[in-house]
């Protein structure tokens, strides 16, 4: 008798073991880096092993007389099941709180925004920001899809033509797909499912700009779930495979042609689509913007990035310098910021990493002045960051003009530099303008005469009472009064009415 019940309990707990290993093998821990998770995750299984085991082994023991074996199997099975999918679900909480104990995410992205301005081809840059990945997130592989006519040199970046399959079904369903969701909807167009099946494709991120869709990254051969956090971080990291892609094509162009005018053209067709096309209408602020490239690319650099409901950033910037050096500084900076707003850190931190790349990681000569501010609409009040920029002129509602206070180091300069912000509430009908040196630097070597400041303040006090748009306009004309032959330097003047 105590024979026979050893056995059958040596059973019972060497059947779910072996048969729960087989079905593990896809939760394997070789996928997952993080230690600490590998230690918790060995528990869990030993846990599930041990409740298999002894349910089985009571049901064998107290419930055979009243089910036959084949209901034993079955109800074995959906026990284990059921505790497999628990499994799972501990593991995915798991992923997220160790994701919130550290920056790692955050961290990545920026070093692939780095990668991106590397002086490297594209097989190199790839190669790149897959071994970040392999580390991260234990992804093998991944390819990019691009809406184009142009053959890349890298099998990872495939072309696709507007009317593709892929292409049609993405630009209707513009949405994150993993293997998970896509084996669960059988609505998918046969074309595109035999696509994604036949490459060990696991997720697909369609990348649009303005509602058209650009792109998709294809992630392969993960042999794990994707946490929502996971998959936030690679809707990020596809916007940033675009871009590369993008330069690729622009530089592999440029050495095509040995033309330096049409290196110029690409740069400047790059620094295009870095720059906003339309400012966001309901932050409670009306845009005048004029830029004027003293070359074909600028050193200027401006932006307006919404951060969430209630709060959007404005940046300009001075790159020292002009041509493609200037030009890719200003590509970094603008990954950098957008980035990192996107990942809702605060301006200072912000400021220091830019200063931290250009003091530490890049370590060239370019220097940079910014003015980064974030206004919310809900408050009224702005927080910003100067960095030997010029100070932005005020203009409020009851026409005194006056400069906004509050400057730091420039950055580049020096690497311990701290950064701290300021802050400012705005008054309906206050206006506010933000311009580059180019603009007050402007001079006449004939007559020895400077546009500066003072000709500046003429032009804002002859138009106080005038609506934004009307004030830019005033100084574009002074520009061109002045002399356009005298532009030796990028212009870029930012107005501001907050309503």
């Amino acid at each position: 008798m105590q024979a026979s019940v050893l056995l059958s309990l040596l059973i019972t707990i060497a059947i779910p073991v072996s048969m729960g290993n087989g079905l593990l093998a896809n939760y394997s821990l070789g996928s997952v880096a993080n230690l600490q998770k590998s230690s918790i995750v060995v528990v869990v299984d030993s846990i599930i092993a041990v409740v298999i085991s002894i349910g089985l082994f009571y049901i064998y023991n107290f419930y055979s007389i009243l089910l036959s074996p084949p209901i034993i199997i079955v109800l074995f099975l959906v026990i284990m099941l059921i505790i497999l999918h628990i499994r799972m679900l501990i593991i995915r909480a798991l992923d997220d709180i160790i994701f919130l104990k550290n920056d790692e995410y955050s961290l990545s992205l920026q070093r692939i925004a780095e990668i991106i301005t590397w002086p490297k081809n594209l097989k190199e840059k790839l190669d790149a920001i897959e071994n970040e990945l392999k580390t991260l997130i234990t992804i093998k592989k991944i390819s990019y899809a691009i809406i184009d006519d142009y053959q890349y040199d890298d099998e990872r970046v495939i072309v696709l033509n507007d009317d593709s399959p892929l292409a049609t079904f993405f630009k209707t369903r513009n949405e994150t797909i993993t293997s998970a969701s896509f084996f669960s909807n059988r609505n998918y167009e046969k074309a595109v499912e035999e696509y994604i099946v036949n490459h060990g494709i696991e997720a697909c991120i369609p990348v649009s700009i303005n509602e058209s869709l650009k792109g998709i990254l294809f992630v392969h051969n993960k042999g794990d779930y994707f946490t929502s956090l996971e998959l936030n971080f690679l809707s990020m990291l596809a916007l940033q495979v675009h871009q590369l892609v993008i330069n690729s094509k622009a530089l592999s162009e440029y050495i095509n042609s040995r033309n330096y005018e049409k290196e110029l053209d690409l740069a400047s067709y790059i620094q295009v689509r870095l720059f906003p096309k339309k400012p966001p209408e309901d932050f409670g602020i009306q845009f005048s913007i004029y830029s004027r490239p003293y070359l074909k690319v600028t050193g200027d650099y401006y932006d307006i990035i919404p951060v969430d409901k209630n709060r959007v950033a404005v940046v300009i910037a001075d790159i020292s310098g002009h041509g493609l050096s200037a030009a890719m500084i200003l590509s970094a900076t603008s990954a950098i910021i957008n980035g990192m707003l996107k990942e809702k850190k605060g301006i200072d931190k912000v400021v220091a990493e830019l200063n931290h790349f250009l003091t530490i990681r890049y370590t060239g000569f370019e220097l940079i002045t910014l003015f980064i501010g974030l206004y919310n609409k809900r408050t009224r009040s702005m927080e910003y960051i100067n960095a030997g920029h010029i100070a932005p002129l005020v203009i409020s509602n009851d026409k005194k003009v006056y400069h906004l206070e509050g400057r730091s180091k420039i950055l580049g300069v020096d690497p311990m530099a701290q950064y701290y912000s300021s802050r400012y509430s705005f008054s309906s009908g206050d206006q506010m303008i933000l311009y580059t040196d180019g603009l007050t630097d402007l001079y006449n070597s004939n007559s020895d005469i400077s546009f500066g400041e003072d000709s500046l303040n003429v032009i804002l006090n002859q138009s106080l009472t005038k609506p934004i748009e009307e004030k830019i306009h005033a100084i574009t004309e002074g520009i061109v009064a002045f002399g356009q032959e005298y532009i030796k330097d990028d212009i870029t003047v930012i107005g501001m009415h907050f309503d």
